[in-house]
């Protein structure tokens, strides 16, 4: 069914092993012999598998096949949970309200702008299914009380069914990094979390397009203003970690 165009393989982590086997000669080769046929057919298709777990924990647990993995690896895209993507909760909410169930979920457009607010403030760990949950109990709500929900009864129903927000979501992963701190051998070497937390944090946005120039040098202002820093400061740590080329790079 894929000859000629893509197969789709959702939570490959979840593909027994003897089954990861056998797909192996068909991603390499294409070459594949349907159950019940003796003779092998061809299949043209581009593969594209996608997980929400940790690959590399999924190979040393020995629940994907390095080999299998190794097939399909060529190119490797991350994309980050919703959370991190604020600017598209609208575009989600606005399609799932038009084209999903949920006919009986009548909103003014000051209650969408409320459920919106309210969404940019969740978590949402399930991505589009915790707006997916949110919706179905706000429906239910909805039916309940007959008339078109307002504002002011989202916001209940958001103070009665809290969800961890960003703001305690990152308080939990403070707290866990300051407790753990101590035991790195990091901190034995007589290093300052602080320091390290800057250095791993220029790492990761520098690797980010978003915070680059032309030709991938780090956009030093856009860097000093995530992090609430000036511009010297962010240069001279860039310079440090090798990260700047001060010879071509204004």
């Amino acid at each position: 069914m894929a000859h000629g165009g893509t197969l789709f393989l959702d939570e490959i982590g979840d593909i027994p092993l003897e089954v990861q086997r056998l797909l192996i000669d068909a991603v390499e080769t294409r070459n594949f012999r349907p159950l019940g046929a003796h003779d092998l057919q061809h299949s043209d298709f581009q593969l594209i598998c996608a997980t929400n777990r940790d690959i590399q924990q999924m190979i040393a647990n020995r629940e994907l096949s390095q080999d299998f993995y190794f097939r399909f690896s060529v190119f490797s895209y991350e994309i980050p949970p919703l959370r991190e993507r604020p600017e598209d909760i609208e575009v989600i909410l606005d399609e799932l309200l038009e084209t999903g169930n949920y006919q009986r979920l009548k909103l003014s457009e000051t209650s969408r702008m409320e459920l919106l607010n309210q969404l940019g403030n969740t978590f949402m760990p399930g991505n589009i299914r915790s707006i997916q949950n949110i919706l179905s109990h706000l429906e239910v709500a909805a039916v309940h009380a007959g008339t078109a929900l307002t504002p002011q009864e989202i916001q209940r129903y958001f103070r009665q069914n809290p969800e961890n927000s960003r703001d305690q979501e990152f308080d939990t992963l403070l707290r866990q990094i300051l407790r753990l701190w101590p035991h790195t051998h990091l901190a034995q070497q007589g290093r300052k979390w602080k320091e390290v937390l800057l250095e791993e944090s220029l790492r990761h946005l520098g690797r980010m397009e978003e915070y680059q120039k032309p030709g991938g040098f780090p956009h030093i202002t856009k860097l000093a203003r995530q992090l609430g820093m000036d511009d010297k400061t962010i240069r001279s740590k860039l310079e440090e970690l090798g990260m700047l080329n001060t010879e071509t790079t204004p």
